[in-house]
């Protein structure tokens, strides 16, 4: 699923410091792309999925992604950003172009 593609991908986007670290998401009709480069090389993995809407693109830290979907599979998109909610705690992002 997508916790392992997440995982798999943090290998291809390993930094110096962890917070230089980061995935894109690209999500578009039926499918989830997670991709990310470094010097050791390139990853790109997708997944089917429930969606129909617009395409969406953000970038994100694997490892707060990770912290996210353990918490909540659940986001509310707007024209230029995503919202993730949970108790006590809200994550917003901006989609890219």
């Amino acid at each position: 699923g997508l916790p392992a593609i997440i995982d798999r991908a943090g290998i291809f986007s390993k930094r110096d410091h962890t917070l230089d670290e980061t995935i894109e998401v690209l999500i578009e009709k039926k499918k989830l792309y997670i991709k990310t480069s470094s010097e050791s090389g390139w990853f790109k993995e997708s997944i089917r999925i429930d969606y129909t809407g617009e395409r969406i693109e953000f970038s994100i830290t694997p490892y707060l992604l990770q912290d996210i979907l353990g918490k909540t599979f659940t986001g509310v998109i707007s024209d230029n950003c995503l919202l993730f909610k949970g108790d006590n705690w809200n994550y917003v992002s901006l989609l890219k172009d």
